[in-house]
């Protein structure tokens, strides 16, 4: 079986030149990255510009307003070129100077790409509501994984950090069939990216855990049994 999950452990959310630029209060943003979840709203933001406009640029995001991406020539976009915050998202907020420049790089992630979030909590299970299990929803926001440009897959640890978080029970060697099941399943989404690839991956543990369950008993979890799809 060929592997999946063959992403590097050290994801550069950035590639040799621009991937865009964003204007807010007359000032230009670089943005060396970016990733918008099936919502349409930001999940990554690697921007670089001077301290002033780095400011003017994050606050108007942080604040829930509209930003407006200007794609560099000759680079595909098929995402909204206006987005805004996700929604039940805290970021983290990442910024350093450039070296030998008066310039800075910020970096904006979502706490749930962060494989820590949901492992240090005594009460990351969640108990289904009613209202929950009758909309088909979760309360717990989405978590996001990401790859460096060109890299079809994450790091396959990276990705069982993920699901450890979320409490589901597995095997090491069973990740890349869990990836593709989550995949064939719609609880693993590709997302709209240029300077990083980046997926969702839904936080609804009873899913998962049904997948797993199923998988198992129809005994597609064996080592050796998993043929990739051409």
């Amino acid at each position: 079986m060929p592997p999946i999950l063959t992403g590097h452990t050290l994801v550069r959310p950035f590639m040799s030149e621009f991937v865009g630029s964003i204007t807010a209060d007359g000032q230009t943003t670089r943005v060396a990255a970016v990733a918008l979840n099936t919502q349409g709203k930001a999940v990554l933001l690697n921007l670089v510009a001077n301290d002033t406009t780095l400011s003017a640029t994050t606050a108007r995001f942080f604040k829930g307003e509209q930003l407006l991406f200007q794609v560099a020539e000759g680079l595909a976009w098929g995402a909204p070129n206006l987005f805004g915050r996700a929604d039940a998202v805290s970021y983290r907020q990442i910024k350093a100077a450039i070296p030998n420049t008066r310039e800075k790089n910020f970096l904006v992630i979502p706490h749930t790409a962060d494989i820590s979030e949901g492992l240090t909590r005594p009460d990351a299970i969640d108990t289904p509501s009613p209202g929950a299990a009758a909309t088909g929803t979760t309360a717990r926001p989405a978590r996001y994984i990401f790859a460096n440009p060109g890299e079809t897959a994450p790091n396959a640890r990276a990705f069982l950090g993920h699901l450890r978080a979320l409490r589901v029970v597995f095997l090491p060697h069973w990740a890349d069939r869990l990836w593709a099941e989550g995949i064939a399943a719609q609880l693993i989404t590709p997302l709209p990216s240029l300077g990083v690839t980046a997926w969702q991956i839904a936080s609804d543990q009873a899913r998962w855990h049904q997948l797993v369950s199923d998988a198992v008993r129809e005994k597609r979890m064996a080592r050796h049994t998993f043929a990739v799809a051409a």
